[in-house]
C-alpha cells in the first residue's frame, strides 16, 4: 500500500491535560492538527511522521500537533505539539482487551488523508513508538497515552 501524507486537519480526540512544546519546523512543510510529529535527526526540526520514505533510524517521536501550521522557505516557524496526554487513534489491526498496557507504534502502512493510524507491531516502515494503549473504544480504535514517549531519544524509530 502506498503511503500518502496527511492533507487536512483531523479531530485528535484528547483526554486529560497535556504539556505543549513549541518545536522549530522543517522549512516548506505543513503539519496538520492531530498529526503524529517527529524530530528529524538530521535537521533537528520537526515534521509530520507520515512520510515513510524520509523516516530514518534515530528520528524521534515529538508528540501530536496541537495546531495546523505551514512553515516558510526558511526555518523560522514554530509549531505547538502536545507531549503528553491521551489520544484516540484509528487502527488497521483489530483492537482488543489484551492490547491494554502494550506499546503502540505509528502505523506507516495505513495512511489516509484524514488522520494517523496506530498498530501494535512495528513493521518494515520504521514505525515509531508513540505510547501505551490504555483502552479501546471499538475494535478499530485505541486510546494511547503518549506520556514518556514524546521527545525522548530512546523512543524513536524502530529498526
Amino acid at each position: 500500500m502506498a503511503w500518502t501524507a496527511t492533507s487536512k486537519p483531523r479531530n485528535a480526540k484528547r483526554g486529560g491535560g497535556g504539556d505543549i512544546v513549541a518545536y522549530r519546523m522543517t522549512a516548506s512543510t505543513t503539519i496538520y492538527k492531530g498529526d503524529i510529529v517527529r524530530i528529524d535527526k538530521t535537521a533537528g526540526t520537526v515534521t509530520g511522521a507520515l512520510a515513510t520514505g524520509s523516516m530514518a533510524t534515530g528520528d524521534v517521536f515529538a508528540g501530536i500537533a496541537a495546531e495546523t501550521k505551514t512553515s516558510g522557505a526558511t526555518i523560522l516557524s514554530y509549531i505547538n505539539v502536545y507531549t503528553s496526554g491521551i489520544f484516540e487513534f484509528n487502527t488497521l489491526d483489530t483492537a482488543a482487551l489484551t492490547d491494554i498496557g502494550k506499546v503502540v507504534y505509528q502505523d506507516t502502512a495505513g495512511a489516509t488523508a484524514d488522520g494517523s493510524y496506530c498498530i501494535l507491531t512495528a513493521g518494515g516502515g520504521h514505525d515509531m513508538e508513540i505510547g501505551t494503549c490504555i483502552d479501546f473504544p471499538s475494535t478499530s480504535k485505541r486510546l494511547v497515552r503518549i506520556n514518556g514517549y514524546a521527545g525522548h531519544a530512546g523512543n524513536g524509530v524502530a529498526d
